[in-house]
């Protein structure tokens, strides 16, 4: 898994969530407390104490795509 990590470093999108979970953000559902859902409905389980840091870098990663506006 940190092979591929490696590989996928050079693309924004991807992020892995869990030891077992790297999920591309472009599919991302919602994200709670303890799991973040996918567009398939599928659950990715969060670590505890990880879902703020992985809500920031969704956070940053859609406004820097403009999925998020500021008003």
């Amino acid at each position: 898994m940190d092979e591929l990590c490696g590989k996928l470093a050079m693309y924004e999108n991807f992020l892995r969530v869990h030891r077992s979970f790297v999920i591309n953000m472009e599919y991302i559902l919602n994200i709670s407390y303890k799991a973040i859902t996918m567009d398939s409905l599928e659950k990715i389980p969060i670590p505890h104490g990880k879902c703020s840091e992985i809500k920031n870098r969704y956070l940053e990663y859609a406004f820097n795509r403009g999925q998020v506006f500021i008003s």
